[in-house]
């Protein structure tokens, strides 16, 4: 069996094309402007929306350039995701479950667009989120709980912003975006049974092995973990 080499970068999908975008801006602006000398009085507003389409597409390849080059890195003891809003990370260890969460469409059961985790303590991952990224995820979330109002399974006041201070297992009052994101993440593993959310749409290999590849380092973590409680207690017998 070969070992895993860390760290694994999977490379974020909106970089994909970044290049021929901009070309493709650049070379309807070009033609606009040489056809501005020639063609202005035959085709002015044609050239206007082309001109306007020019200036669009440059500035999304100009979006996708200041993207995060990687959406996820795995190093041998955590799990990073990475967002242009900030960042997060998560202990392999403190990883309980990875899946693909489904959800109720049309009374039928369907996958959600996102690759679940539960954890097993929210204590030791508070800290690891900047305010930002939580507020940004509150909102990429809160349609999760608006299909879940849909389908009766939770009430309206639920799919609110709560801004109430969270208080830890261990005691720590948490405030702010971190605090209302703790709040919704609590919410959606009453739904969909996962706690934090990584969308499909962030990276370009299919979700089943990014899943995969995730249950692998899990599993390795844990193994390590037991190894190293077998050996203190042979050495303390």
């Amino acid at each position: 069996m070969n070992e895993i080499e860390y760290p694994i970068l999977i490379k974020s999908q909106a970089h994909r094309n970044q290049f021929v975008t901009l070309l493709f801006g650049v070379f309807i602006g070009l033609a606009c402007f040489i056809s501005s000398f020639y063609l202005w009085q035959q085709y002015q507003i044609y050239i206007m929306i082309f001109s306007m389409i020019s200036v669009l597409t440059i500035c999304i390849s100009l979006f996708k350039y200041f993207e995060p080059q990687y959406c996820l890195g795995l190093t041998d003891d955590k799990l990073f995701y990475y967002h242009r809003q900030g960042k997060w990370s998560i202990s392999w260890s403190n990883i309980q479950l990875v899946h693909h969460p489904k959800g109720n469409d049309d009374l039928e059961e369907r996958n959600i667009n996102f690759i679940g985790i539960k954890l097993r303590s929210y204590d030791c991952e508070t800290n690891t989120i900047s305010p930002r990224l939580a507020n940004h995820l509150l909102h990429e979330q809160n349609n999760l709980l608006i299909l879940a109002f849909q389908n009766n399974e939770i009430e309206v006041e639920q799919t609110q912003m709560n801004l109430a201070p969270f208080k830890t297992s261990s005691g720590q009052e948490i405030t702010g975006p971190i605090a209302a994101w703790l709040h919704q993440m609590k919410i959606l593993r009453k739904i969909y049974g996962y706690d934090l959310y990584i969308p499909i749409n962030c990276f370009s290999s299919p979700a089943d092995q990014i899943i995969s590849l995730f249950k692998k380092n899990q599993q390795r973590a844990i193994s390590t973990i037991n190894d190293i409680k077998l050996y203190q207690n042979n050495i303390n017998d």
